[in-house]
């Protein structure tokens, strides 16, 4: 394994990573709003 193939499997995972963590936080502000317009 060299470097640009670790670095590449870094960044990806990295990448991976934000997604989840964007998309958990995307829905947590959309049930938010969902609980504030059902009031």
């Amino acid at each position: 394994m060299n470097a640009t193939t670790i670095l590449v499997h870094a960044s990806s995972r990295a990448a991976v990573r934000d997604r989840s963590e964007s998309s958990r936080r995307h829905r947590r502000l959309r049930q938010h709003d969902r609980a504030r317009f059902a009031n």
